[in-house]
């Protein structure tokens, strides 16, 4: 209980050497790496890095940065600025929500839009946020999800759970299970979902049939 509070009242980094640890082992391409600070339970800082297609997005100050690295190091581009997410302005485009397993294997999704399940969550927030995936559902530990969330929060996109509630930086109990004896220590209590418009992460939460 100690390392927990300590954790939460100090600076901490959350590591996730590999997310996608399936799709690693398979020889996929969706997994990669986060690692994000938190300091008296705000996340303040993160980046994600997918190697198989050599794309980093990292926080620096309140910007983004997008990072695309050449095969070669001499190649390597200077990094630029994440340009502005833009809004959903189409209701009838036929966009790509990522899934995560939970609702792929045991619920359903009702929407008109196309579905993935990649088995990484950094991959699907990082597809978002250059504008290949239209949303994302997710319910994670926090070491899946606090980069992205230091990301996903510097930019317009919207981000509520299944009661409607914004989402914030803050670790919390409101949103994981934090007592140190719970079987789900770290984990989210509620799915989460990201678009690029209130309007439409309402869409496609209203479009989710959750596990029974």
């Amino acid at each position: 209980a100690s390392r927990i509070i300590d954790m939460l009242e100090g600076v901490c980094w959350i590591v996730d050497p590999i997310d996608g640890t399936h799709p690693y082992i398979h020889g996929l391409s969706r997994w990669g790496i986060s690692i994000a600070r938190m300091q008296q339970s705000m996340i303040t800082d993160g980046g994600i890095f997918l190697p198989d297609i050599r794309t980093l997005l990292i926080t620096d100050g309140e910007r983004v940065l997008n990072v695309q690295f050449g095969p070669n190091r001499e190649e390597w581009v200077i990094p630029d600025i994440l340009t502005p997410l833009a809004p959903l302005t189409d209701s009838s485009r036929l966009g790509i929500v990522s899934l995560p397993q939970d609702i792929t294997k045991y619920g359903n999704y009702l929407g008109r839009e196309s579905v993935q399940t990649n088995g990484c969550c950094i991959y699907s927030v990082a597809q978002f946020l250059l504008g290949n995936y239209d949303g994302v559902i997710l319910r994670v530990k926090l070491w899946d999800v606090a980069a992205c969330l230091a990301l996903v929060l510097r930019t317009s996109a919207a981000l509520i759970t299944h009661s409607d509630d914004p989402i914030d930086n803050r670790v919390s109990k409101q949103l994981y299970y934090l007592e140190p004896d719970h079987n789900k220590l770290w984990s989210m209590k509620t799915h989460i979902y990201l678009a690029r418009t209130l309007t439409a992460s309402k869409h496609i939460r209203t479009h989710t049939r959750l596990p029974h």
